[in-house]
């Protein structure tokens, strides 16, 4: 897996043989959350509903927050929806990219700077 940092998303790319995908998160406090498909428009056959993704990570989230007794909150996702479709997968990315941001593990850059995490964890 590849961790990103692109102001202001910290990005997880998973690539395993053909499956392939990606999730954006956005650390903040918002009533709901923004939900962005970087899809491109061509037509496919196979495409992944917002409203699941969106489902795995908001578990993923609650799951995460327990388990590492935190209150990281999300504001802004994005995700392909011509990705991988799979019933766990973006569940899994939020728990990986929440656990490593506790764990201060290194992301690769995209931005200038990165913002303090403990200013996001309130």
């Amino acid at each position: 897996m590849q961790f990103l940092y692109d102001a202001p998303y910290y990005k997880v790319i998973r690539i395993t043989g053909p499956q392939h995908n990606l999730l954006g998160l956005s650390l903040g406090h918002s009533e709901s959350i923004e939900i962005s498909d970087l899809a491109s428009s061509e037509p496919h056959e196979n495409t992944i509903k917002s409203d699941d993704v969106l489902t795995q990570v908001i578990t993923g989230l609650k799951e995460i927050n327990h388990q590492l007794q935190s209150n990281y909150q999300i504001n802004k996702v994005q995700f392909v929806a011509t990705d991988t479709p799979d019933k766990d997968v973006y569940r899994d990315l939020t728990k990986e990219l929440i656990f490593r941001l506790h764990n201060n593990q290194d992301f690769i850059s995209l931005s200038k700077q990165r913002p303090d995490i403990n200013k996001t964890n309130t």
